[in-house]
């Protein structure tokens, strides 16, 4: 039975600037096995401005030299406080049912072959819209289902499983939120899919509002393969700063 998870967002009065701050303990920057994850918690200056008034985003940049493919899961980051207690990651790109298909099991992400009988380097509508900012990367693969949203990277053509136990650990934008996900929410977020050795990708993480219950966060990435072998488990720590 899927275990139910509520997201608390308050809804902010329009022209409320951001009431706190996540200021990492140390600089950071953290490195175990050649994985490197850098974590900026005060980062977010676009469009919603209040965003960290109810949700909690999280920049970070990744670089992998383990000499093996790295996949981006949002299954795979937590955002923990000092009473253990875990807030979802939120995933802005993806319906309630889609998340809801993962449930308890690994699921494989099967639409590689629809992908790739699809792709043909760029399609005329995409080379008709403005070229998007992006955040810097590197042998970087957009994993299928998320390639709507992030045209620009080539897709990954092989297997890639979720995490065990996502649709418990990740939740889609509702309706509590004040506004939908903005153009920025989504041109700015992390896309999933994998880094290849030598690669690198950034962009923010959408969290459950936290900072405004903890007083010491943990951003812990548990990273694995596209096939869900382990790679290694990093963590960043921050402070929560009242302003």
């Amino acid at each position: 039975m899927r275990r139910a998870l509520i997201i608390a967002l308050p809804v902010v009065l329009a022209g409320c600037a951001p009431t706190y701050a996540l200021v990492p303990r140390g600089d950071g920057v953290v490195g175990k096995d050649g994985l490197r994850l850098v974590g900026a918690g005060d980062a977010w200056n676009n469009n919603p401005y209040d965003l960290p008034n109810y949700m909690t985003p999280i920049l970070v940049d990744i670089e992998n030299h383990t000499g093996k493919d790295v996949r981006i899961s949002y299954g795979d980051f937590s955002l923990t406080d000092e009473r253990g207690f875990r807030y979802a990651a939120i995933n802005p790109y993806t319906t309630a049912a889609q998340v809801g298909m993962n449930e308890s099991a690994t699921r494989l992400d099967d639409g590689a072959r629809v992908t790739l009988a699809a792709y043909t380097g760029r399609s005329d509508a995409h080379r008709a819209r403005p070229a998007p900012r992006r955040r810097e990367h590197r042998r970087f693969f957009v994993r299928p289902r998320a390639r709507v949203f992030f045209h620009y990277y080539d897709p990954w053509v092989y297997p890639f499983y979720d995490a065990p136990y996502y649709g418990d650990r990740v939740v889609v934008w509702t309706d509590r939120s004040p506004s939908p996900p903005s153009e920025d929410v989504l041109r700015l977020g992390l896309p999933e899919g994998v880094v290849k050795p030598g690669g690198r990708i950034s962009g923010f993480l959408y969290f459950q509002n936290a900072g405004q219950h903890g007083q010491h966060l943990r951003l812990s990435w548990a990273a694995h393969t596209p096939a869900g072998k382990p790679v290694a488990t990093l963590s960043v720590p921050f402070n929560v700063v009242r302003r």
